[in-house]
């Protein structure tokens, strides 16, 4: 017998984050003003809430900016070399000059804590298999 793997509704998981994020009071947010959100998701530096990246920092910046928080973007956290990958942010900003706030999940290999606004276990919607004939 084989062991399968759930699958992730992507666009169920976001929608619940979302719903459970725009619950938050607008003060939650206030740590997040002027900042770039960072995350492992992505591997450039994004300011369009429009844009393609599935990503739960992509929604949380929706939601701050529907709360008039200013998020100056979202950018990545991956690092090559030691380097990040994206060390000019938006704007002439830089690592060295923009204030950053990671907003994922746990990560093992760069003992990144868990940030309050990573989805949660109560946020991830899964794929229903469907029955086999």
């Amino acid at each position: 017998m084989s062991r399968r793997h759930k699958e992730l509704n992507v666009a169920e998981t976001l929608e619940k984050y979302k719903d459970r994020i725009e619950t938050l009071p607008v003060q939650e947010f206030e740590e997040l003003n002027g900042c770039y959100l960072s995350t492992f998701d992505v591997f450039s530096t994004v300011a369009d809430v429009s844009s393609s990246i599935k990503s739960h920092a992509i929604v949380l910046m929706q939601v701050a900016r529907g709360k008039n928080i200013d998020i100056k973007g979202v950018t990545s956290e991956r690092k090559s070399r030691g380097e990040y990958i994206c060390f000019e942010l938006l704007d002439g900003d830089t690592r060295a000059t923009a204030q950053c706030t990671y907003v994922g999940k746990y990560n093992y290999f760069t003992s990144h804590e868990q940030s309050k606004w990573a989805i949660r276990p109560a946020d991830r919607v899964f794929v229903i298999p469907s029955p086999r004939s």
